[in-house]
């Protein structure tokens, strides 16, 4: 009998050295050599699908993710704690090289860097060494990353890595900064539309997005890349991230005045007290007039013009027929600010008015923070 502690970290001893399961499951996908006596459909897991796919295997090599059916794929890799198993690949820092393969020359392995928060590449020498590996720093950010942030992943620049942030206004109005990252906020990610995706796993894999329309998570496949964030492995994890997001305010220019981070300022539709007084005090009403005043204190009801419920600068606006409002900024108050460019994040060329010539130009907008009076060039 061999002992465990003769065979390397990832394996256990069962006479032979053989690998563990959360090995297994990790290996990135290994066709094999050709060999065409031994050769046909088998099945490995995708770490990133969190799935069995099948793949053509060329009869010989390869790695131990390789299933003859997908039951026995699924029996062995699948679990329904998918957060758990992220949470063990992503935490504790392993760059263990491994041993080298007379057959496979050296390559670049990439593992998630707890104290740094990135991905961080090191040497592989073709068997065993670090079960928390991955073949790339893509496939390793967008399977890591989302620790960052409570839904969603960091916002991310191309060639530059995480937007790094120390407060709100350094990150595009639709993120927040959290932990020096910019983390999309729910809002956004719930009201984003469904994508099915582009095909690029051998089948569809099963997935929940939220309707905010119908204010429901609902079912369906997606083809495994280039979707959106509104795409959650579970019923539980879409209803636990949405169902309690207020809806997106979309005043007619700006944003929506919040006095917390992803809740708007509310506000209410003008009536009097003698219009409200005629609406209860009906001939066939039993209330008395005193009964009606306690029923309006019991209800706070706000009986004034609602523009009065909104600082100074702003309106009331109701979307259709909606009896509540919110708070958006008035033109005359838009159009006095001065241009401000923001920090630089994701540029793009804008109009600015200018009051003091009364007349738009063209500017420049950094991508973050800055205020309203700017404008689509389109």
């Amino acid at each position: 009998m061999i002992a465990s502690s003769l065979c390397f970290n990832s394996f256990h001893a069962n006479n032979l050295c053989c690998p563990t399961q959360i090995y297994t499951c990790n290996q990135p996908l290994d066709i094999g050599q050709t060999n065409k006596k031994n050769a046909g459909i088998r099945f490995h897991f995708d770490l990133l699908s969190g799935s069995c796919q099948s793949f053509v295997y060329q009869g010989s090599g390869g790695n131990s993710n390789q299933f003859r059916t997908k039951l026995a794929c699924q029996k062995y890799c699948s679990s329904k704690d998918a957060s758990r198993r992220k949470e063990f690949i992503c935490q504790g820092d392993d760059s263990r090289p491994g041993l080298p393969l007379s057959h496979k020359v050296e390559s670049i392995r990439w593992y998630w860097n707890v104290k740094a928060n990135l991905c961080l590449p090191f040497t592989y020498y073709g068997q065993a060494g670090s079960i928390k590996s991955f073949i790339s720093s893509d496939k390793c950010n967008e399977y890591c990353s989302s620790l960052l942030c409570p839904i969603g992943k960091p916002f991310k620049i191309d060639g530059v890595g995480n937007l790094k942030c120390r407060r709100d206004d350094n990150c595009p109005d639709t993120h927040f900064c959290r932990n020096q990252n910019c983390c999309p906020l729910a809002v956004n990610i719930c009201s984003q539309k469904l994508l099915y995706g582009s095909k690029c796993l051998s089948e569809p894999i099963k997935r929940f997005y939220w309707n905010h329309e119908q204010k429901k998570a609902l079912p369906f496949y997606f083809n495994g890349c280039h979707g959106n964030e509104n795409n959650f492995e579970s019923f539980d994890l879409a209803i636990k991230s949405c169902s309690n997001v207020q809806a997106i305010k979309r005043c007619r220019h700006g944003k929506a005045l919040e006095f917390k981070l992803g809740i708007t300022m509310q506000c209410k539709k003008e009536m009097s007290v003698k219009k409200y007084l005629n609406q209860q005090l009906t001939p066939n009403s039993k209330k008395t007039f005193k009964d009606i005043l306690a029923e309006m204190a019991r209800k706070d009801m706000v009986l004034e013009n609602a523009s009065n419920l909104c600082p100074n600068d702003y309106y009331c606006y109701f979307e259709k027929s909606q009896q509540i409002g919110f708070c958006c900024e008035n033109k005359a108050y838009t159009c006095s600010l001065k241009f401000d460019e923001g920090k630089y994040c994701l540029p793009e060329p804008i109009i600015q008015y200018y009051y003091s010539y009364g007349n738009c130009l063209v500017g420049y907008y950094n991508g973050c923070g800055g205020n309203s009076n700017r404008f689509s060039v389109s």
